[in-house]
């Protein structure tokens, strides 16, 4: 199914107070720098209240205003990514704003699993490396559909933020946007905690863009699935703990992109929120990328779904404040560096095969309610990294929600094997 859409307005939404020249620079972390120059594509889908009078007229102003507001708290995404300096220019130029008229029912949409459907609803931003000095770091789009519904789509800039920092200034855009007084203002001490590197070099192991072609599919694992495989690896192995839900979706979708290629080795690579590992811990609120990069490679025989599982928490357990401290200050960067060299000369052989994951399990994705209810519904668009799994809860909170983007032979053998497992139980 094709959406038609029509574009209404495309504009920039600048800071409703001008930011104060202390903060004219916003300074990256290393662990800022060292992130690959991609950004993930998020909507939020709201239905309408027949009973509620606000209409998409109120929500259009609403929107704007309440977005001007919280850029003044969270300033460094109204301004420009200075390539040269690693550094954001927080000059108030604003965030591209785009409303846009959709010619279908929202329900027309909800629960998609083809990406290829959704993707007018996010704004046309590169998801390449721009070439230019400055770049734009923050693009919004506001959907609204014959029903009265409204989907919200943008790209996470994930040069300055991770999911984390996102779901932040969604929280407090919509609080603000329904006209709460409380808002939890964002703290930016990553570049004080992970101070920056002058002539940061960074290359990511195996993330070539456009190199091949690839579909990104919603694969939902329901809560009963889950207690199955998770009873299933219990039963199986005693001695072990019973693996969570993000370990045990990990293990299978890991097990399954590799099922008939045994001469192939797929490392697996997981992202870690680093905020509650650290000693103290950090706020929630501490903008920026606070994540690490762990890296777990199985031998091909321990294709047993609960020893993958296992590898899978080993290898996060890995990243605890001991680890995360070794990582600080010059040494510490050199540390890291010597650490993705090794894993990117692993990655060169043409037998090994990475395959990422990041979770946004019980972050906050369906609190977002902007004055029109919380979203019914939560997706990403299609992503352009081979072999990358992003999890988010089911609006139930107990299944989970893979989007998967792989090569279209290697899903189709992956949606085989994943009916086959499921027809079995």
């Amino acid at each position: 199914m094709a959406l038609k859409i029509n574009i209404l307005s495309n504009e920039f939404v600048r800071p409703s107070s001008p930011t104060n020249d202390v903060f004219k620079k916003y300074q990256i972390s290393s662990l800022d720098q060292n992130i690959p120059p991609l950004s993930i594509p998020i909507i939020l889908y709201y239905s309408h209240d027949e009973s509620s009078p606000t209409t998409q007229h109120d929500m259009s102003s609403r929107l704007r205003e309440s977005l001007s507001d919280t850029l003044t708290l969270f300033y460094p995404l109204a301004g420009r990514l200075n390539k040269g300096e690693n550094s954001v220019d927080c000059n108030d130029m604003g965030v591209r704003y785009i409303e846009a008229k959709v010619d279908s029912l929202i329900m027309d949409v909800i629960g998609c699993d083809e990406t290829i459907v959704i993707d007018q609803l996010i704004p046309p931003m590169n998801k390449i490396p721009s070439e230019v000095d400055e770049e734009e770091l923050f693009v919004i789009q506001v959907n609204y559909f014959n029903c009265g519904g409204i989907a919200i789509g943008a790209y996470i800039p994930h040069k300055i933020a991770d999911g984390c920092s996102y779901f932040s200034f969604i929280t407090s855009w919509a609080t603000i946007s329904r006209g709460d007084n409380i808002v939890v203002k964002p703290s930016f001490i990553s570049s004080s905690l992970f101070p920056p590197k002058k002539n940061c070099v960074y290359h990511i192991p195996q993330l070539d863009f456009g190199k091949e072609c690839l579909v990104t599919r919603r694969i939902v694992f329901h809560g009963s699935q889950i207690k199955t495989m998770q009873a299933k690896a219990k039963i199986d192995h005693p001695d072990m703990d019973e693996p969570t839900r993000v370990e045990v979706v990990s293990a299978f979708i890991w097990k399954h992109a590799s099922g008939d290629k045994p001469g192939k080795q797929y490392v697996a690579s997981h992202m870690v929120n680093l905020r509650t590992r650290m000693v103290p811990p950090v706020p929630e609120n501490t903008f920026g990328n606070l994540i690490g990069m762990v890296y777990t490679i199985p031998k091909y025989e321990d294709s047993d779904l609960a020893i993958l599982a296992r590898n899978v928490r080993e290898g996060i357990k890995t990243i605890n404040d001991e680890a995360i401290q070794s990582f600080r200050g010059e040494e510490g960067y050199a540390l890291m560096m010597k650490l993705v060299e090794n894993m990117s000369e692993l990655l060169k052989s043409k037998e090994v095969e990475l395959f990422r994951f990041s979770s946004w399990c019980r972050f906050r994705v369906y609190e977002a309610d902007f004055g029109m209810g919380k979203p019914i519904w939560a997706s990403i668009a299609s992503m352009n990294i081979k072999n990358f799994a992003l999890f988010i809860d089911s609006k139930s909170k107990d299944g989970i929600e893979a989007w998967v983007t792989m090569t279209e032979e290697d899903m189709t053998r992956f949606q085989l094997a994943f009916a086959e497992a499921n027809s079995s139980e």
